[in-house]
């Protein structure tokens, strides 16, 4: 499990604890509520990545046999005050030999390197597809 993605929600966890105690203490009462409400989502959100990177961390890793049946991308776009923040998913779906198909997310890395009816072995851990071997035919 990289250490990287499982400190900085632990990190942002104490932040928040931090915060709320010393910032939070002399606050109206009404101040105190809207806070705590904020913090409640707060660890809300960070304990669903932590506890998604805990999950990935201890799946197994998968070796497949599959065809690339697909490619697509999802672009989102979100404006906070004049910058605008633009963010690209990639997912490939894969048609193992037993016929089932997966759409996986993928790095953009590893996106530009697939294509439509490539056959190959396919490494996947939950939902990710970590690397795709091409078969030389």
């Amino acid at each position: 499990m990289p250490v990287v993605a499982f400190i900085v929600p632990v990190f942002m966890m104490l932040f928040g604890v931090v915060f709320f105690t010393f910032f939070m203490s002399g606050a109206p009462r009404d101040m105190q509520l809207f806070g705590g409400a904020f913090m409640v989502v707060w660890f809300g959100i960070l304990g669903y990545a932590l506890w998604r990177v805990i999950r990935v961390a201890r799946a197994p890793l998968e070796r497949v046999i599959a065809v690339v049946v697909n490619q697509r991308t999802s672009v989102s776009s979100h404006r906070h005050d004049q910058h605008r923040h633009t963010s690209t998913s990639y997912y490939v779906t894969l048609q193992r030999e037993d016929g089932d198909r997966a759409e996986y997310t993928v790095g953009g890395g590893l996106a530009g390197l697939v294509s439509d009816a490539d056959i190959g072995v396919a490494y996947v851990k939950q939902d990710l597809l970590l690397d795709f071997r091409r078969f030389d035919a």
